[in-house]
């Protein structure tokens, strides 16, 4: 997708996940991840894997970009933020 590495978010759990983790940008990792794992991450999510891990790494990236507000706005049928007109 010509995406470039430092551009990239992946989330992993377990050993096999570091090499990967390592040539992205953006290292989220589940509450019951290997300590080594969550040892790389940049963001450890507070629900084990199976029990909302995803969503909370999904919700967290889209805070960090700024879009959080502005899409639970849409959800909630309420204005946009003013910040994100």
């Amino acid at each position: 997708m010509n995406v470039p590495p430092e551009k990239v978010a992946y989330m992993g759990d377990d050993l096999p996940d570091i090499p990967a983790m390592a040539r992205c940008g953006y290292r989220l990792v589940p509450a019951n991840a290997a300590a080594e794992v969550k040892s790389v991450a940049h963001f450890v999510t507070p629900a084990p894997g199976g029990h909302g891990a995803v969503r909370q790494a999904v919700e967290h990236l889209l805070q960090q970009a700024g879009a959080w507000d502005e899409i639970l706005a849409r959800y909630l049928g309420r204005p946009a933020p003013e910040a994100a007109r």
